[in-house]
């Protein structure tokens, strides 16, 4: 009885550290990332990489913080029935350079991207759901 259906676990070496801070997972196949090192190993495993300019984003006490640590997956209930699976940005997403295209690539995925205007966008060190 039970599930059949498994997730594959694949484990990628790269030379960084602070990985997970410089990387958004949007899905299990799709990635927003910022440095070179961790998008070039990604995409040599199929996977579906955005690189985006570094910084943008505040970090207290140093001089810039990550895309991995301002946002995480959540679900919304966006019309009162259906929960929608969702990426929510600690602080304002459009000031970020690249804010179309991380938009673009996020709801290209249907997950939407969710921000707070008039809030510095800041790295609070990741958001978690938890069911």
């Amino acid at each position: 009885s039970g599930d059949d259906s498994h997730t594959e676990t694949k484990i990628i070496g790269v030379r960084q550290g602070y990985t997970r801070c410089m990387c958004l997972p949007v899905d299990n196949e799709s990635f927003i990332v910022s440095d070179e090192g961790l998008a070039k190993p990604l995409e040599a495993q199929g996977a579906k990489v955005l690189q985006i300019e570094e910084g943008h984003i505040l970090l207290d006490g140093f001089k810039q913080g990550f895309i991995g640590g301002c946002a995480g997956n959540i679900y919304v209930n966006s019309d009162g029935m259906t929960d929608q699976r969702a990426i929510v940005f600690n602080g304002d997403l459009s000031v970020h350079p690249d804010f179309e295209a991380i938009t673009d690539f996020i709801k290209s995925r249907n997950i939407l991207p969710v921000w707070f205007e008039n809030y510095a966008l800041e790295d609070i060190g990741s958001i978690l759901a938890i069911e």
